[in-house]
């Protein structure tokens, strides 16, 4: 009797041992599956990111085109192009035809905040007033207060263990810390800004819509009209037409001081690499062109994502 129970005890042990050898096997597979997914994204993100690099450098490419050929326009306008399995979406944005931080007249910079409002991404006028005086007094180098603006004194009341710069913005991301910037108001005014061009005046020819609406004078009936316009011209370049001159440039004539055809010498490239599975990643670069043939163009700045985007 005593040996049966031996037996049947060691029957149990046995059948313990199995099933814990089975969890630890079933464990080991399950992790080794992981793993394996694991490093098969990694592999998939690693290609979708080489895709994004050769994406930025077909962008310089398409800059440095001789311009008696087609070139890309670089208002922002996205190229598609395969390599291998993937693709990839290539953007060039002239920096010319952005408002810049510290170069830009102060109508320029109140008539941003002021098209915003009037679009609805900002609360009212008075947010707008608001938010354009604390950008102007934080790049001026005085402590004088602007109606609606903001000094040491007011950043000091806010709980802000800094004031005011007093003086030129070193990033667009700089406007984090104006006071009255928030989160959301930083995603609405940053993609019409630049600190690398220190031009007064903005590039009708690749200006965004909403930079075309802050120019003092023009409303939104002649903005639409002149892109629309623009958009006619460019088209046309592909079939050996685009004259300027078919330009309707009187549209914009009323803000005629706040314009500028100088060709950009900085452009921001963007780049987006996918593969089939749906793997996406995303770069980032600002180009200022040299027009030395030895180093025809440097890397003013470099991000590993795209702002803003599903790839960041």
């Amino acid at each position: 009797m005593r040996h049966r129970a031996q037996r049947g005890f060691a029957l149990i042990i046995v059948l313990w041992a199995g099933v814990l050898l089975s969890v630890v096997a079933a464990s080991f597979a399950f992790s080794m599956r992981v793993e394996t997914r694991l490093a098969g994204n990694l592999v998939e993100r690693a290609r979708a990111e080489a895709i994004a690099d050769a994406g930025i450098r077909r962008g310089i490419i398409a800059l440095l085109a001789d311009a008696t050929g087609p070139r890309w326009v670089a208002d922002g306008r996205p190229y598609e192009l395969p390599l291998g399995d993937g693709s990839m979406r290539i953007r060039l944005l002239s920096e010319n035809g952005k408002i810049d931080l510290n170069g830009a007249p102060e109508a320029l910079i109140q008539g941003l905040l002021r098209a915003l409002a009037e679009n609805g991404e900002l609360s009212d006028a008075r947010q707008a007033a608001r938010i354009a005086d604390a950008i102007l007094d934080w790049r001026d180098p005085d402590k004088r207060v602007r109606p609606d603006g903001a000094e040491d004194r007011n950043y000091e009341a806010s709980g802000r263990p800094f004031g005011s710069r007093d003086g030129a913005f070193l990033s667009v991301a700089e406007l984090n810390q104006v006071l009255g910037v928030d989160s959301q108001v930083y995603a609405r005014l940053a993609p019409w800004l630049t600190v690398y061009s220190w031009a007064p005046q903005v590039d009708p020819m690749t200006a965004p819509r909403t930079v075309l609406l802050a120019v003092p004078g023009i409303d939104a009936g002649q903005v639409d009209a002149f892109i629309a316009a623009r958009e006619a011209f460019y088209a046309s370049l592909s079939t050996g037409g685009g004259e300027a001159s078919r330009l309707p440039m009187e549209l914009l004539s009323a803000g005629a001081r706040y314009l500028s055809r100088a060709e950009s010498r900085v452009y921001t490239v963007e780049a987006e690499g996918e593969l089939p599975g749906g793997t996406r990643a995303g770069r980032r670069a600002v180009i200022q062109l040299t027009g030395d043939a030895r180093k025809p163009f440097s890397t003013v700045a470099w991000f590993d994502s795209i702002p803003g985007s599903e790839t960041d």
